[in-house]
């Protein structure tokens, strides 16, 4: 969420939707912000400084966030994946099984 809030301009749009599937949840963060190229996309899970980028005010940050997530939901029996499209945005989405009790 706050990547998409950093990456996205002011007035930018951010849709946050959720369904459930069986014993799966799946949720999407989706935003109309700057996107990525190819290579940016497939180190997006990578601590690899060269890969960051600044927000869209030039904000920072130290590149943990959607490691740490990937890393979280793969130890919850999920998945987690990244499209996205240089100047029309991206979207993240992850699942997770739905709980017993």
């Amino acid at each position: 969420m706050f990547n998409a809030v950093k990456f996205t301009s002011r007035g930018g749009e951010i849709v946050i939707s959720a369904q459930q599937e069986e014993q799966v949840v799946a949720m999407t963060i989706q935003d109309n912000g700057i996107g990525m190229n190819q290579s940016m996309l497939s180190a997006i899970f990578s601590l690899k400084k060269e890969n960051r980028q600044l927000g869209t005010e030039g904000e920072k940050g130290i590149g943990l966030g959607l490691v740490l997530c990937k890393q979280f939901i793969e130890q919850h029996g999920g998945q987690i994946w990244v499209e996205s499209t240089p100047g029309l945005g991206t979207a993240v989405s992850f699942t997770l099984p739905v709980g017993n009790g």
